[in-house]
């Protein structure tokens, strides 16, 4: 089924969101940049094909047409964007929590920082990008790229171990519930992150922590700092432990597990 907008907004909490749905575009979140900042309404965007779909490290997504949810929020924030470290952990812990809502799949983990992991391979991924309004102002343009419906892709299209929430319950999921469901969970989780913070996260994030208590390796800036992961700080910061017993906290890298 292709995703209709009528459908959507009538399971959409926020009956002020403006919602669009896209037949093909370059990458949601490029589209809502071109919807003026200075517009505070809530703002979502969808399509249903996206030809240069991108992830973190602008790493090529593959986005085929009418299997996926290709998704992007535009939200803002009363505060600067320093202040908001942990908003992609708290998308991640939104993300799964719809899933889990709307289908049979039940344990959705997050590898720090953005990657959706099920069974070990890759379901999806989060991309937020920035816009300072003022010193005391932001919005963040938060996608959300999802394999529903996808059963199979070549590996020149995909090069790393993948799943999608087909093959993980064997039925084709509803687009149109999943997409109301995730744009409802991510709202809410927004006001509360907005509200307080990540630390009434922090125990929902060790249940999902993909890479909690696994030896990894950090690349950060081509240089690798291997360890094992013991979770999160309160800012949202990768903390390993290293070989000398010191836990060192990070805010940023590509993690890997160490085989």
């Amino acid at each position: 089924m292709i995703l209709k907008a009528s459908n959507i907004q009538a399971s959409v909490d926020d009956k002020n969101l403006t919602l669009e749905i896209l037949p093909q575009t370059t990458s949601t979140n490029d589209h809502l940049k071109t919807i003026t900042k200075n517009n505070h309404h809530a703002y979502a965007c969808l399509a249903e094909l996206q030809t240069q779909g991108k992830g973190r490290f602008n790493r090529q997504w593959h986005s085929p047409a009418e299997k996926n949810i290709y998704l992007s929020l535009s939200s803002y924030f009363d505060t600067s964007i320093n202040n908001l470290s942990g908003l992609s952990l708290v998308i991640g812990l939104a993300v799964c929590e719809a899933i889990e809502q709307q289908t049979s799949f039940t344990d959705c983990k997050i590898k720090w920082p953005n990657d959706l992991i099920a069974n070990a391979e890759k379901l999806g991924g989060i991309l937020i990008e920035n816009e300072a309004i003022n010193t005391d102002s932001c919005r963040m343009i938060i996608g959300v790229g999802l394999n529903v419906n996808m059963a199979a892709a070549s590996e020149a299209d995909i090069t790393q171990a993948w799943t999608s929430l087909y093959k993980l319950t064997g039925a084709e999921q509803d687009r149109n519930n999943l997409a109301a469901s995730l744009i409802n969970t991510l709202q809410a989780y927004i006001t509360r992150f907005s509200e307080q913070g990540l630390t009434p996260f922090l125990d929902e994030w060790q249940q999902r922590d993909y890479l909690y208590n696994k030896n990894i390796t950090l690349c950060i800036a081509e240089k690798n700092q291997a360890g094992k992961c013991v979770g999160i700080d309160a800012q949202g910061k990768l903390l390993l432990q290293t070989a000398d017993q010191k836990i060192k906290a990070f805010s940023a890298g590509e993690a890997s597990i160490a085989k």
